[in-house]
């Protein structure tokens, strides 16, 4: 047990994602404000914590935590012409697609 705690804790609350496959990536045609708001304001979860980056101003990183504090979900948005590029690990389709519809 506490070796895989270590395990999980090894890499990074962000990037820890990379190497997986995500469950969902397509464009919404809402904008990235809107799909940003509507999950952090989502019922039923804990608050995400949101990243940005001054050299990256038209993304955002959404970390959403597990009941113990550790990176449980991750949700990247991305400005486009049009929208917002929705990227999702450990998400339910559901739940972001309320915010982000295709």
């Amino acid at each position: 047990m506490f070796l895989s705690l270590l395990l999980i804790l090894a890499d990074g609350p962000i990037s820890k994602w990379e190497a997986k496959t995500p469950d969902l990536a397509y464009q919404s045609t809402a904008s990235i404000y809107d799909v940003e708001r509507c999950l952090i304001d989502m019922p039923k979860q804990l608050v995400p914590v949101a990243f940005r980056q001054p050299d990256r101003p038209d993304e955002v990183t959404m970390i959403f935590p597990d009941q113990y504090g550790l990176s449980n979900g991750r949700v990247t948005l991305k400005k486009v012409s049009g929208g917002t590029a929705v990227t999702a690990w450990s998400m339910p389709k559901q739940r972001v697609e309320v915010c982000a519809p295709r």
